[in-house]
């Protein structure tokens, strides 16, 4: 499977590369960087956080969220993928969901729950 995964937090991206240590995974720890890889390539399945360079409840606004990337997937060619917002931020994950149109969505806080939909 091949994986796209937005993390800036270096415990968290090496707990999903524990978890996705048997697929391709391409990570970014930056919005901009994010669009790019989106617009480039096809994914099996995005994780996207929202809250990123370290910040935490960020408005969806600033030009470095996971909003901002989410806003461009619909227009490009992972618009059916599967995405998963692991973001602990409910407002810049609901505005995420928001922007989506694969009808493959999901808002799971990173954590046990997260865990358990990975695992499923």
């Amino acid at each position: 499977m091949n994986i796209f995964i937005l993390e800036d937090d270096p415990s968290r991206m090496k707990l999903f590369n524990e978890w996705f240590k048997d697929h391709e995974i391409d990570h970014s720890d930056w919005a901009g960087d994010a669009i790019n890889s989106l617009r480039s390539i096809k994914y099996d399945v995005i994780f996207l956080d929202h809250d990123l360079g370290g910040q935490a409840f960020v408005d969806s606004n600033d030009p470095n969220t996971g909003y901002q990337v989410a806003k461009t997937i619909p227009d490009g060619i992972n618009a059916n993928t599967p995405v998963i917002v692991h973001s602990m931020n409910p407002a810049g994950g609901k505005n995420i969901l928001d922007v989506l149109t694969t009808p493959q969505k999901i808002h799971s806080p990173f954590g046990t729950q997260l865990r358990n939909i990975i695992s499923s």
